[in-house]
C-alpha cells in the first residue's frame, strides 16, 4: 500500500480492481465509512464511462464513492481532475480470469480478455496514482483491522469497522446474493443477455461469491496454464506474483 496525506472531505473514492478481486467489498466498505463521516448516504454506483456516472457525482459538496473495472480514458481523466483517491484491489489474474468463467458462465477466452483489460487499467494507475491496495490472497475482506486501515487512509472514523467487516463477510455476502430476488424492485439490476440480477446499491451479484481458492489456475491442463501465464506474464512480474503465481509483496 502506498500512503498519503488523509482526503480533504468530501471527495471522490474510486474503488477499481480485476473482476473478482474484491472491488465490491472495498467499494462497500468505502461506502459505508464515508457515510457516517457525512451523516447519510454517499452518492455512489457503478461506471466505467462518464455517461454511467450516478446522478450526483459532479457536486463536490458530498462524498462520492465509485466502481469500476476497465473504465475509460474519459472516466479516468475526470477522476484525475476532481482528485479522486483510489482504492484498488488485486489478484493473479489466472485466478480472476476463472473466478469469472466460473461465476458468470462465460467463456474462458473471454474471460482472459476481460481481465487482461482490467490489468492494464490497473498497472496505470498504480504507477502513476497515490492509492491504497488490497491483495486476494491476503484475505482482507475477513479482517476488520483492514476497514479500520482504511478509515484511517480517508481520515473517518473506524468506530464501525468491526460491524461493517461483519457486514460483508464471504458468508455474509452469499447469502445477501442469495436474496436478490427479494430487494425492492427498484433496487434490482439486470445483467443483460447474460443473464441474473444484482443489487443497484451495493452491486452485489446473485453469482457474487465463488470458490474463494487461490491457485486453482494450476488445476488447467499445463499447456493451458501456459498459454494463461504467457498472456499475463508482463503484469505478474509487474504486480509481484511471478509465473508461479506467489505474491512477493504484501497487502497493505
Amino acid at each position: 500500500m502506498t500512503r498519503d496525506e488523509p482526503a480533504p472531505h468530501p471527495c471522490v473514492i474510486a474503488t477499481i480492481g480485476l473482476h473478482g478481486s474484491g472491488s465490491t467489498w472495498a467499494f462497500n466498505v468505502a461506502r459505508e465509512l464515508v457515510g457516517r463521516a457525512g451523516g447519510g448516504a454517499p452518492v455512489s454506483g457503478y461506471a466505467d464511462a462518464l455517461g454511467e456516472l450516478p446522478p450526483g457525482a459532479e457536486d463536490a459538496t458530498v462524498w462520492r464513492v465509485l466502481k469500476s473495472h476497465h473504465g475509460s480514458a474519459g472516466m479516468d481523466r475526470w477522476l484525475e481532475d476532481v482528485g479522486a483517491r483510489y482504492l484498488l484491489t488485486l489478484r493473479d489474474p489466472r485466478d480472476a480470469a476463472l473466478s469469472m468463467r466460473g461465476r458468470f458462465g462465460i467463456g474462458l477466452g473471454d474471460a482472459v480478455r476481460i481481465v487482461f483489460n482490467d490489468c492494464r487499467r490497473l498497472h496505470g494507475l498504480m504507477a502513476r496514482r497515490e492509492h491504497f491496495l488490497l491483495r486476494y490472497e491476503s484475505g482482507f475482506f475477513r479482517d476488520a483491522g483492514t476497514v479500520a486501515a482504511v478509515a484511517a487512509w480517508l481520515g473517518v472514523d473506524a468506530a464501525e469497522a468491526e460491524a461493517i467487516a461483519l457486514r460483508y463477510t464471504p458468508e455474509a455476502t452469499r447469502a445477501f446474493a442469495a436474496g436478490i430476488a427479494a430487494l425492492p424492485a427498484d433496487r434490482i439490476g439486470d445483467r443483460g443477455a447474460g443473464g441474473g440480477r444484482f443489487d443497484r446499491l451495493t452491486n452485489i451479484h446473485d453469482v457474487h461469491i465463488g470458490d474463494m481458492r487461490s491457485g486453482k489456475w494450476r488445476d488447467l491442463p499445463e499447456g493451458v496454464q501456459a498459454e494463461m501465464t504467457g498472456i499475463f506474464r508482463e503484469y505478474l512480474e509487474v504486480f509481484g506474483y511471478g509465473a508461479g503465481g506467489a505474491p512477493s509483496v504484501g497487502s497493505r
